[in-house]
């Protein structure tokens, strides 16, 4: 008995972890430029884009200073990340 309760422990505890996602933070800044973005690339700006890649995308904006750019930008970005070789981040 004490083995059963053990192991629904375990699987419970497994599965808890198992569910969550890998959370991420954004800043002020990014949380505005997301906000600007069509849903796909919000996507892709949140989940896919590194930290680095998302201050690019941001310098990017400044020099523009036009709202219908940061779609551009984070297309032009992604597509230049997918011709490279994958990396693990």
């Amino acid at each position: 008995m004490k083995k059963v309760i053990a192991c629904l422990f375990i699987l419970q505890t497994l599965s808890t972890f198992a569910d969550q996602t890998t959370p991420f933070s954004l800043t002020v800044e990014e949380m505005v430029f997301a906000s600007k973005l069509s849903d796909e690339n919000r996507r892709q700006f949140c989940y896919k884009l590194s930290p680095a890649e998302r201050l690019v995308c941001l310098g990017e904006a400044q020099k523009k200073d036009d709202v219908g750019c940061c779609d551009e930008i984070v297309e032009g970005l992604v597509k230049q990340d997918s011709l490279k070789e994958p990396i693990l981040r």
